[in-house]
């Protein structure tokens, strides 16, 4: 198999992804008060199916020879699965403006 220009992309745009963490990861993103116990797929799961057969090949080989990879991604699916904190609701503040008539 040889790799083309489009073929180094597509894996590029994978592990970029995956190691950005714009696959299951974006626990920086805040879940909703009321979240569903189903998540969607990650977006690195959505990129792949949307690849070409040849190009899912190829990623599936390196995802699957790579298993740094593969425990990144579970690390990132636990954290999203995980609940979120507990927060206070800011502090009150009153104010008082006085014009002069």
């Amino acid at each position: 198999m040889t790799f083309d220009e489009s073929s180094r992309l597509a894996v590029f745009v994978v592990l970029a992804g995956a190691a950005l963490g714009l696959g299951p990861l974006s626990a920086q993103e805040a879940l909703p008060a009321t979240s569903s116990p189903e998540l969607p797929p990650p977006a690195a799961d959505r990129l792949i199916a949307s690849l070409e057969p040849a190009h899912a090949a190829l990623v599936a080989e390196v995802l699957e020879r790579n298993p740094d990879l593969a425990r990144l991604r579970a690390l990132a699916s636990a954290s999203a699965a995980r609940a979120p904190q507990v927060r206070a609701l800011p502090d009150p503040m009153a104010s008082l403006t006085a014009f002069a008539l």
